[in-house]
């Protein structure tokens, strides 16, 4: 995407982060702000599961657990 957006001089901006894990992760950045002015509570920061423009996720879904019992 910042190829095409280069064109236009334009990038994305990025957000960095960590997970759980330890090991880091980079997003495209979703600008949020406040509503609000007077509030002293900032905006929160927003970061995508899936890339905002193919709908792919960045993580591979967890499996989903197997249904548990049965006849007894």
């Amino acid at each position: 995407m910042n190829a095409k957006l280069a064109d236009h001089n334009t990038k994305l901006g990025l957000t960095f982060g960590w997970k759980r894990d330890g090991s880091t992760f980079t997003r495209p950045h979703i600008e949020t702000e406040k509503i609000e002015k007077r509030v002293r509570k900032g905006p929160v920061i927003a970061v995508a599961s899936f890339c905002p423009f193919c709908g792919e996720p960045y993580e591979p879904q967890p499996a989903a657990p197997k249904p548990q019992g049965g006849a007894a």
